[in-house]
């Protein structure tokens, strides 16, 4: 059985470095810009429990907000 990560775990440094790799590519990113925090937008509750109860993985993705 392929073991899920939990859709409210936290971003690996892996994942905020690409994440800052993204953002600094976007035509809108100003060299000034600062990153004071990057974090996911929480999928949904009834999602979370779905996955807590039977395992039901989340299907949207979890974007970066920053």
């Amino acid at each position: 059985m392929e073991k899920r990560p939990h859709p409210l775990n936290s971003l690996s440094a892996a994942e905020i470095s690409e994440a800052v790799t993204i953002v600094k590519a976007a035509p809108e990113f100003q060299p000034n810009t600062r990153f004071t925090e990057i974090s996911l937008h929480e999928p949904d509750k009834a999602a979370v429990w779905a996955f807590a109860l039977q395992g039901t993985p989340v299907d949207a993705p979890a974007l970066p907000m920053w």
